[in-house]
Order: C-alpha cells, then structure tokens, then sequence
C-alpha cells in the first residue's frame, strides 16, 4: 500500500505546478502526503477492523474511520463536497464521479483472496460518499488492477480486462494524451490515465514519473499508478523508508499494523482470476443486446407499464439502427452432422457433405397451432432459459422481415424464461417502418444533432463530452456545438457535428458507445454541418 502513499507524496508539489521533465526531483521538502494518504490509510483502517463482517458494519466503518482522519488531518486538500461530508452529523452520498473513491481504495487491492471480493469491497468503500457509477467503477478498475498485479498476470491481460470490464479506452499513449491534458478530478479523465501510466512504466520509479509528467491531477495519478506499481513490480527499499519518513506516528502505525495483517489474514489470490481475463471478445453487432436486457428488466420491474414499454422499443430501435444481431435457435439435420469426419476435419480443415445442410428454425408451439419466434440477446440468455441448441447470429431487420412473413405466427418473444419480452407482428410491422423512415430521412440543419432526452446525466457533462471528441474523434471530427434547450422540450440536449466524412455512422456509434459506458440512457440521433446550427449554440469542441 506504500505505493499509493509514495505517489501521492512526490505528485503533491506538482498538482497545480504541472512538469513534464521527466527528470524532476522525486522528493522536495515540500513533498507531503495529502488527503490521498489520509484516505487510503483510513479505508485501510475500516477494512481491516470489518474484516469479514456484514456490508453494513463495513460501511459504518468506513465512514467512522474516514470521518475521524478526515477531521484529525482537515487541511489535507480535500474537495468541497467532500470536507462537508467529513463534519456532517448525518453523512450520506452525494452522487461524486470524482476521483476521491479511486484514489483511497488501495487496501481493498491487496486484502482479498479473489476477484469477486475485491471488487465487491472497491464499491463499498466508494459508495460511502461517491456512490454515482462511475465513481464505483473508477475505484473498482483500480482495485482490481492491483488485485491482478498481485496475482501475477500479464500486463496485457490487466489493460484487457480493465478495458473491456470498465469501459476505459486504454489503448492510448501518454505521448498522445499529454499534449492536449488538463486537470480533471474526475474517475472518467483521470483513472484511465493512471492504469496507461502503469502500462507504459518500465519499473516502479519509471511508473511515478510518467504518472507525474502526464500533468493533471499529479498526485492522485500517482498514487493510483503507484499502487498499482508496487503491487507489479514491488517497490524499493529506499522509497519505502522515504514514504514512511513523511507520514506523521499515527499514519505509520496504520501502515504497520496493515502489513501484520495482510501477513496474517491475506496472501496470494486463489486461482479464479483467470477466467475473468481469459475472455472472448464480443461479437461487435450485438453491443446493444445489454441495453435492450436493461430495458426489459425494468419493464418487467415496473409491472408491465406502458411507460416502460416505449424505452424497451426504442433499445430495440437502436439495435437496429445499427445493424445489430441476435442469436437464433436453429437445428440441423442428424444424418448430415454425422456424416462430418473431426479427425479428417481438423487434418485437412475441410470435409465435402452428401447433402446441404439446412438450418431449421425452433418455434415455440402454441395449443392453437400457432407459432412464436423465440431470439436471444446472448448465449447467457439462452443458458438461463435452459434451451440446448445450436445458434446462428443474424441481423435483426432480416429476421424479422422474415418473420413477418410466415404463416401462423404470432411474432417474436426475446429472451423466452422469467424476463422476456414479446413483439406480436403488428409491433414489428411498426418498428419496421420506423426504421426504414429514420434510415432513409434527409436531416435538415437545426433538427436531430445527436438529439437525446436523457436520464441519470453526470454533472459537468458538456466537459466530459468535450473531452471526449478530443481524446477519441480528434481525425473525424473538426467541430461540435452544443445546446440544451432546443426541439426537444427543456429536457432534451443536442449536439451538432462539423465533419469531412461521407458517413456519420462510425462516428455516432461511437458516441452511443461513450453514452452505454456512462450509463446514460437516451434516445439519440444524428445530423451532419458545416456551421453553426442554431441560435445559442455554444461550440463545445474545436480541433484548431
């Protein structure tokens, strides 16, 4: 846990006097642990006192332990929000994607034996204040990279799984993100940044110094990158004791008493892990599937409202819209797969049949005669509804053309089991025309423009989408503007985008990506300017 502190200690002088020499001095005598260390060393504390119990005794303490460190140490450099929540009678959450949940959650990186429990103890100890997703999932990346560390996995398979679990573009280089980097607190635009730093550093020093010269919030970088350093490559002797030197007794004594009982009660993480970053990449046209599960669930959850069944069509819309897949159940004939020779198969990667093979669609059979068409939104879905059968993907327009089409039957239940949702034809006729409409309509400046009505929206969004234009669309995308009360209604926001591309949709994909990533429900659409688009319009994004 070290780690985390020593970064801290070396950012401290640099947070608002950013460097980029590589070569600065790692310790002045202005070097000084932060609200970072205090932090850590407090959930380090409350884990270690809960160490088993309930997730209420563990909150409780949590909450007790960061309370009394953060009124011992109050001129740390905490946050507004967060200094409030130190000297309040009654504290409670206040919904922070800020990286303070992240930077804290060291302990839980080492105290756990498994995956599972390391990322459970990572949201604990972030929802006691930062309880909004994102800052839950800033503290659980971090937590589970050092976990990983610990456990011996490649680095690769870190980056991998951090990336595809979290939803974080770490396939940057710190040589791209410098140039155009700022401050931000935010987990969104600053933990990303600290696992890269850990991924390009060479050794625990190297590791500091790149998380330090990356500019921003240079001491909570590097006291995520650290900690996850130390638990990589381990961490000099001479760091160690410079750490320990800056902490006043009662933060040493933490440190101690952590590492007595790490000893005691902690160890090498059991096998498990490595099913987790052993994972098959997900087949690209069905990254809406999840969405459409969301919306099904809470269709279900609200007892089959009507308000509740619009967001399940437009989940679907969307799906459509682009180009997405859904897994049909199929069968074969038995007389055709027996006649494939494996041994033969796998020798010369062919093999020529007697006859076609033909898929057979599995209906679901009702006491009438008629038919329903059952589709899936995964293989786990079909696991749950205890189906065994062959699947083929296919895309989802076609198929329900198709169904539409077949005599007797009454449409197509997705997901067949406890959460499914039916379409009756007449439904897919609807969505049908609808998607032929939005497919082939001309957009005119001042309508659509990335057009949502939006949900759960994070604050300071308009920065965090300014942010990310710059960091993931700076070739296909020149300019954006932005405006939050126009067409829609006062709930609606919309954006406009200045671009030399032919097609918009990569760059609208990506966009929706960014909005599942942030757990932003909206419904979106698209346009292309080549000026301001409206009145009141503010320019959000520029790559001059």
């Amino acid at each position: 846990m070290l780690g985390a502190i020593f970064g801290d200690i070396v950012g401290s002088v640099y947070e608002r006097r950013n460097t980029h020499d590589y070569d600065f001095p790692l310790m002045s005598r202005r070097s000084r642990p932060t609200d970072d260390t205090c932090m850590t060393l407090a959930v380090a504390k409350a884990l270690m006192e809960t160490f088993g119990e309930d997730d209420d005794t563990v909150r409780a303490a949590l909450v007790r332990n960061m309370q009394k460190f953060g009124r011992k140490y109050p001129n740390a450099g905490y946050g507004r929000a967060f200094i409030q929540w130190v000297f309040a009678e009654d504290p409670h959450p206040y919904n922070s994607f800020g990286n303070g949940s992240a930077m804290r959650v060291a302990a839980a990186g080492w105290l756990y034996r498994t995956l599972e429990e390391t990322l459970h103890a990572a949201k604990l100890t972030a929802e006691v204040t930062h309880n909004h997703p994102e800052g839950i999932k800033g503290a659980q990346a971090v937590a589970a990279a050092i976990f990983l560390a610990r456990a011996g996995a490649a680095k690769n398979d870190i980056i991998n799984y951090i990336a595809h679990t979290f939803g974080y573009n770490l396939f940057r280089t710190l040589d791209e993100i410098r140039p155009t980097y700022t401050f931000s607190a935010s987990c969104q635009q600053s933990c990303p940044e600290a696992i890269i730093a850990f991924f390009e550093g060479e050794n625990f020093e190297d590791v500091i110094r790149k998380a330090v010269t990356l500019g921003g919030d240079s001491d909570t970088i590097a006291c995520m990158a650290g900690a996850i350093a130390e638990a990589y490559y381990g961490m000099p002797g001479a760091f160690k004791k410079e750490a320990l030197s800056r902490l006043d007794e009662p933060l040493r004594a933490v440190v101690r008493d952590f590492r007595t009982f790490y000893h005691e009660h902690s160890g090498k993480p059991l096998d498990g892990w490595q099913d987790a970053v052993n994972f098959e990449p997900e087949d690209p046209f069905m990254q809406m599937n999840p969405l459409i599960e969301e919306r099904i669930a809470e269709y279900h959850k609200s007892g089959e409202a009507d308000e509740a069944f619009v967001p399940v069509l437009e989940a679907i819309m969307q799906a459509l819209l682009m180009d997405g897949h859904m897994l049909i159940p199929v069968s074969t004939p038995k007389e055709a797969l027996d006649e494939l020779d494996l041994d033969k198969l796998c020798k010369e990667g062919e093999v020529t049949l007697q006859q076609d093979i033909h898929w057979t669609l599995l209906p679901l059979h009702h006491e009438d005669g008629s038919v329903t068409m059952p589709v899936f939104t995964s293989s786990e879905k079909m696991n749950e509804a205890g189906l065994n059968a062959s699947t083929i993907s296919m895309f989802l327009d076609d198929y329900m053309a198709q169904v539409v089409t077949m005599e007797n039957t009454r449409g197509i239940v997705i997901n067949p089991g406890e959460n499914y949702f039916f379409l009756s034809n007449d439904a897919i006729r609807f969505l049908m025309e609808e998607f032929r409409e939005r497919k082939t309509t001309t957009r005119r400046t001042g309508e659509g423009a990335c057009y949502m009505i939006p949900e759960n929206v994070p604050e300071g969004f308009e920065e965090i989408i300014g942010e990310f234009f710059k960091n993931n669309l700076t070739e296909m995308v020149k300019n954006v503007w932005f405006t939050g009360l126009s067409d829609g209604g006062e709930n609606s926001w919309l954006f406009a985008i200045d671009t030399d591309e032919e097609e918009m949709q990569p760059i609208f994909d990506r966009i929706h990506t960014m909005m599942v990533a942030l757990k932003i429900k909206a419904t979106i659409d698209y346009m292309k300017v080549t000026e301001q688009p409206w009145q009141g319009a503010v320019l959000i994004y520029s790559r001059e």
